[in-house]
């Protein structure tokens, strides 16, 4: 659930704080192998996913978003781009 979800439901249907969390939950997140290319995590993200899992097979190792990109190309600044 993000804040940002279950604000917009409960501003368009106060009953909504009444509901289970799995009937108010957001969608899943989009999944990355973790050693998938960048790109792929930021295609996901610029499509307007909050964030992105990195999975090692089927395990989740964590959770890459926005800031995190941003944060990884501050230090690693990527060649002709």
């Amino acid at each position: 659930i993000s804040e940002k979800g279950l604000l917009e439901r409960v501003y368009r249907d106060p009953g909504v704080v009444e509901r289970t969390v799995g009937e108010v939950m957001d969608p899943p997140l989009p999944v990355v192998q973790e050693a998938a290319p960048l790109d792929e995590a930021f295609a996901l993200l610029a499509r307007g996913a909050p964030a992105v899992l990195a999975v090692r097979g089927e395990r989740p190792v964590g959770v890459i978003t926005k800031l995190d990109v941003l944060e990884y190309l501050s230090h690693h600044p990527r060649l002709g781009g």
